[in-house]
């Protein structure tokens, strides 16, 4: 088996280790889970915004990642790239506390 096809099947079962004994607390509460809320696409479409805004800005600075963050923020959208490898997310993208 090649190399990138191992550390995508050992990451799956990482991921799948971690999630499998969780599964009984979330139904104790649930009636069912939407396991598409478990992913990091949400992230993923945030990072997209980032680099979007930052040209190409490979290493950004924490200033200006956070310039870059307030920028996507006050603009109120992200639109997700032609290219990009995830589904839309209808849910909120960040929360502040």
């Amino acid at each position: 088996m090649k190399e990138p096809y191992k550390l995508s099947i050992t990451g799956w079962k990482v991921t799948l280790s971690a999630f499998l004994p969780l599964l009984p607390e979330l139904f104790e509460k649930r009636k069912f889970v939407l396991l598409s809320r478990f992913n990091l696409d949400a992230l993923e479409d945030y990072f997209s915004g980032v680099r979007r805004k930052g040209d190409s800005n490979d290493h950004p600075t924490p200033v200006y990642f956070l310039q870059m963050t307030r920028m996507l923020l006050a603009e109120g959208i992200i639109v997700m790239g032609a290219n990009a490898n995830c589904e839309p997310n209808d849910g909120i993208i960040l929360e502040s506390a």
